[in-house]
């Protein structure tokens, strides 16, 4: 679809929590106008480092939400709590 968005987020950890352990490579664009940057965004992923997901959702959830004009709900993040690289 002509509408679609997506974007690139990165993440890995360090063994130490909370800290913020992800990365926005590529912003919410349109999948039809900017395929080969997000498919060179992806690309370009290298594995490394431990698995700090929660800080990569978490950078996911603010993108969307800055992109739908809700930017003030960006601020309320994941518990620190419910995270744990591993």
């Amino acid at each position: 679809d002509d509408d679609d968005q997506m974007g690139v987020v990165t993440f890995t950890g360090n063994d130490s929590e909370c800290d913020n352990d992800a990365r926005l490579d590529h912003g919410l664009s349109s999948v039809a106008t900017d395929r080969g940057a997000m498919l060179t965004a992806v690309d370009n992923v290298v594995e490394d480092g431990w698995t700090s997901i929660g800080d990569g959702l978490k950078r996911a959830r603010d993108e969307l939400l800055a992109a739908a004009g809700r930017a003030d709900d960006a601020t309320s993040s994941l518990s620190c709590a419910s995270q744990r690289e591993c």
